[in-house]
């Protein structure tokens, strides 16, 4: 994967719309919700592009374990800090639930 640019996003975000609205269905009532899990794969490292992509098209929030954090650092997702969860916030479950639905 490689870097997420401007014209990328456009594109998703272009695609989303296409997908949730058509000339038979009205526009989404709400923007979509991820919810974002990170674990101690390599894969971690595009945390930050991936975060930044999807905010373009929908409210994200991100569980990391603490393994995932040795990848990236969650200061430096552009999220606000109580939109990231980690292994010891395992009691926010019934929020994050609520969240994605």
């Amino acid at each position: 994967m490689g870097d997420v640019d401007g014209a990328a996003m456009e594109t998703m975000a272009g695609a989303v719309s296409d997908a949730t609205a058509g000339p038979d269905m009205p526009p989404p009532s709400r923007r979509p919700r991820v919810l974002l899990g990170f674990t101690g794969s390599v894969a971690s490292i595009k945390a930050v592009q991936l975060v930044t992509a999807l905010r373009v098209i929908a409210d994200v929030k991100v569980i990391a374990t603490a393994a995932a954090r040795h990848f990236f650092q969650p200061a430096d997702l552009p999220l606000d800090p109580a939109d990231i969860y980690g292994d010891e916030d395992e009691w926010q479950g019934l929020e994050l639930v609520r969240f994605s639905a």
